[in-house]
């Protein structure tokens, strides 16, 4: 999102406090906000509805409009109420509404009365409908802007736009944009999946079905599973090959040979082989075969299980071919929902859900081991004041490089994670208090020291350690710990924030 998405300054916005909302209006602004935030909407019409009449409500406007702008093509997604002279899938030239304006300056527009400017006014909208009075902002996906959500009225209000009423129209185009977003997110995971679904039914058939015999072998020799093209060609039934190893079928002039290739993968020397050798058939008859073997490994690359091919070399590289692909296919799509599943989108350190997986783990293996385990909750000072005054993008790029910071000072057994919002919080594993004290006050010069945002950063860290050596400990739960941390962090803000305070629990 542009730098200038978000203005808190705007030059049409009146600032005569008579022209403010009331109490009781932001109240009901706020509470129609978080009914909107948890509405479970059954379509993106239903959604655009609910966000355009509660608008009109909050605002007394006469028209909304949700759009969708592609390609300098403004289309109207929906628009309330029915009867306002426009329909759902009108379609105009972008530079033909008044949205363009907001598209131009990539920011929310307030005009109340569009008359009175002497440019403006000669737009083709003003002078073919006289709509007088407008307010839009962009909604946002991705970064980009998407379309906008605008109110407009044929008459001039009595009552100037305020900044509460820009604000209102900013955060209902940020709940429309956000709604969008999770659904495109949602549809990738799902294609993913489906794909993944799809790689295991393709392989799956090409063993089951494959015109050469193929094998997954274990390591020790030992057949896991087999097709019934090999056991055509061996001539065994499957429990009977099952219960044999291929060393036992194997002729003994030929068996050295593998065995000597089979060894140089297991010691990473090679990932696969191929030789022609013979078989035992099961009525003793000598089988000639050409074999290739590769070996799948673990996650942390130790060896898993070997896959064997065995018959015709032609038709074999073929079958080897696509299972490899499908094989790597499979590795990419898990690898990218693991990445999904566990890193901020913004930040790109852990999520939340993952620093509680790994809390929780390195809590039960300092316990057992009577290893201490330092928390570190990290808070950016007045981050809400640097959104007001540089816009979102800019408290974005904060969050990244204070996210970079983090990463940087600390060891490759630490984790940081997103803890919410502009909090982040470090997980010290055999880091006792005095150690994750000193490493607090070094990530706090740290950040003060980032020289790229539009002020200083500072930060105050609340720090939490369990040691379970330590006579006096009330620590004795994850839970207890994350209060800890919350409680210096506390006491750091109320000391006067850019500061280190370790909590009490």
């Amino acid at each position: 999102m542009p730098s200038n998405a978000m203005q808190t300054l705007r030059p049409e916005i009146t600032s005569d406090p008579d022209h403010s909302v009331s109490a009781a209006q932001l109240i009901l602004r706020f509470r129609e906000l978080h009914r909107l935030s948890l509405s479970v909407h059954k379509d993106y019409n239903a959604l655009y509805k609910d966000y355009l009449e509660t608008g009109l409500k909050l605002l007394g406007m006469k028209i909304g409009i949700a759009s969708r702008i592609e390609n300098n093509v403004y289309t109207i997604r929906s628009v309330a109420p029915d009867k306002s002279g426009f329909s759902e899938g009108d379609q105009f030239a972008l530079g033909d509404t008044y949205c363009s304006w907001v598209v131009e300056e990539e920011r929310a527009i307030a005009i109340d009365a569009v008359g009175n400017d002497p440019d403006r006014c000669q737009h083709p909208v003003y002078q073919n409908a006289k709509l007088e009075t407008y307010l839009a902002a962009p909604i946002w996906v991705e970064q980009q802007i998407y379309g906008t959500l605008n109110f407009t009225d044929t008459e001039i209000h009595t009552r100037t736009f305020c900044e509460e009423d820009v604000e209102l129209v900013e955060l209902m185009a940020l709940g429309i944009g956000q709604v969008i977003e999770r659904d495109l997110l949602d549809q990738r995971r799902q294609i993913a999946t489906q794909k993944m679904n799809e790689n295991i039914e393709l392989f799956e058939s090409a063993f089951k079905y494959a015109s050469n015999g193929m094998a997954l072998v274990a390591t020790d020799g030992h057949w896991l599973r087999v097709n019934q093209a090999l056991l055509d060609i061996v001539g065994y039934t499957e429990d009977e090959l099952l219960a044999l190893d291929f060393q036992a079928i194997t002729h003994p002039e030929d068996l050295n040979k593998d065995l000597n290739l089979l060894q140089d993968m297991l010691d990473g020397k090679r990932s696969s082989y191929q030789m022609e050798k013979r078989y035992f058939h099961a009525n003793g008859a000598i089988v000639w075969v050409q074999l290739s073997v590769s070996m799948v490994t673990h996650e942390n690359g130790s060896p898993r299980y070997f896959i064997s091919q065995i018959n015709d070399i032609s038709s074999q590289k073929k079958a080897m071919e696509e299972l490899f692909r499908k094989r790597n296919e499979l590795e990419i799509a898990n690898r990218k929902l693991k990445e999904l599943a566990i890193r901020d989108g913004l930040t790109k350190v852990h999520n939340r859900r993952s620093f509680d997986e790994r809390l929780q783990h390195e809590f039960t293996q300092c316990y057992r081991s009577l290893q201490p385990l330092c928390l570190l909750l990290i808070d950016i000072d007045h981050f809400k004041e640097y959104n007001d005054n540089y816009g979102h993008p800019e408290g974005d790029q904060a969050l990244k490089l204070v996210a970079r910071t983090l990463v940087t000072e600390l060891r490759a057994g630490d984790l940081v994670a997103r803890f919410g919002g502009e909090e982040f919080a470090v997980i010290l594993p055999c880091t006792n208090v005095e150690g994750g004290s000193l490493l607090a006050e070094r990530i706090r010069i740290a950040i003060e020291l980032i020289d790229c945002t539009k002020r200083a950063l500072r930060v105050s860290i609340g720090v939490a350690c369990f040691d379970a050596n330590l006579q006096q400990n009330n620590i004795n739960t994850v839970e207890q710990m994350i209060a800890c941390a919350d409680n210096g962090l506390y006491q750091a803000k109320g000391a006067g924030r850019n500061l280190v305070k370790v909590g009490t629990a």
